[in-house]
């Protein structure tokens, strides 16, 4: 039974580890924001460090970084820090894309996309 419990518990232990390892390292770049296509002038990436629970990115023009929270499929984007540079157009996604991430409960991975929801809503789709 002891030898039972400690391999359930190995199981779980590496089922949480392999969720967050989906997402780190990788450069994501951004495709819509609320089912909208960027500009094709934004190109905004997003990596992810499940390891020390941070995050940074590019919204195209300013760069952003911050804490973030992974557990199975919640995630909770802490403490977005963010330079402002005005940048056009582009300033107008950017804000929506700040507002995506500050509203992000949970995320899926579905054929090589990183689904950003608030709820079962798509807030953010990368590549």
């Amino acid at each position: 039974m002891k030898n039972l419990i400690i391999i359930l518990l190995a199981l779980f232990i590496s089922s949480c580890q392999k969720d967050s390892l989906v997402l780190n390292g990788y450069e994501w770049k951004l495709i819509n924001v609320y089912e909208k296509k960027i500009p094709d002038q934004m190109s905004a990436t997003l990596i992810f460090d499940s390891n020390k629970g941070i995050y940074e990115g590019n919204s195209g023009c300013n760069t952003f970084s911050g804490a973030c929270s992974i557990s199975g499929e919640t995630l909770y984007f802490n403490r977005l820090n963010i330079t402002y540079k005005h940048c056009g157009e582009i300033s107008e996604w950017e804000a929506q894309l700040v507002k995506a991430l500050k509203e992000t409960e949970k995320y899926e991975v579905n054929a090589g996309r990183l689904l950003l929801l608030k709820g079962d809503t798509i807030v953010a789709t990368w590549r």
